[in-house]
């Protein structure tokens, strides 16, 4: 199984977070550097983890002080994983997946199970 995407397309980050006092949904949405990004992921959880987030019940919180935080740490240990194994590359603007049937199938299952820990089902709408 072959995934290619252009950097046009994955540019944007976008999911919920949800206010540790209240439970409400916040959106998040941020352009990133991917290029960056694929060399060092890790600045990914370093601009989230900074942001400050405002809700309606008046409590403001950084990205840090979160659940979303944790799961984001998790995603970057997988994407790295990929990374590390060849199985993940960007070249010429276009980022590539290449991995067989069984190995989509493992890492939807370490998906899914990183879902469940955090119980958002909700989070990439």
């Amino acid at each position: 199984m072959k995934i290619r995407k252009s950097i046009e397309e994955l540019q944007k980050m976008k999911f919920n977070v949800r206010c540790p006092k209240c439970g409400e949904k916040i959106r998040f949405k941020e352009e990133i550097d991917l290029e960056k990004a694929f060399n060092n992921p890790e600045t990914i959880q370093d601009e989230f983890d900074s942001t400050l987030f405002r809700c309606s019940c008046g409590n403001e919180f950084f990205g840090a002080e979160t659940k979303e935080s944790e799961l984001i740490d998790e995603l970057i240990e997988i994407f790295n994983e990929l990374k590390e194994e060849g199985k993940i590359s960007y070249e010429n603007g276009v980022f590539s997946l290449d991995i067989g049937i069984m190995e989509g199938l493992k890492y939807l299952k370490k998906l899914k199970t990183i879902g469940e820990k955090y119980d958002r089902g909700d989070i990439f709408e």
